[in-house]
């Protein structure tokens, strides 16, 4: 069974890759704690945004944030098929911040109850 550890330092090389080459969030562990949810937001084109899910305690309100976004700009200068190498990137991205969030989720359950 996989828990959030064995998933964190598998991983942890191929995520820390894309947080410093795109610059995303401070880092892996805060990312994680930060937001619900990491999602992408495509058009017909190649452009493409990352946006990042939170909950806002005050107003208890889920809240958006953009962490990237690859435009028709970048994207003249790199190429389609560097474009398409990126959006594969993120989406592995993103699958793999599920699966964190998902066991983190599990983690804190079997802690919660050992302490009880």
């Amino acid at each position: 069974m996989n828990n959030y550890n064995q998933i964190f330092h598998e991983d942890f090389g191929f995520f820390e890759n894309m947080n410093q080459s795109y610059n995303l969030y401070d880092s892996i562990d805060l990312m994680v704690q930060d937001f619900s949810g990491i999602f992408i937001v495509s058009n017909k084109d190649l452009t493409f945004r990352l946006m990042g899910t939170y909950i806002k305690k005050k107003e208890e309100k889920t809240k958006k944030k953009q962490l990237y976004s690859l435009g028709i700009k970048e994207i003249r200068k790199i190429g389609s098929d560097s474009a398409i190498q990126i959006r594969n990137d993120f989406e592995r991205l993103v699958l793999i911040f599920t699966q964190l969030k998902y066991y983190k989720s599990i983690d804190d359950v079997e802690i919660q109850k050992e302490e009880l």
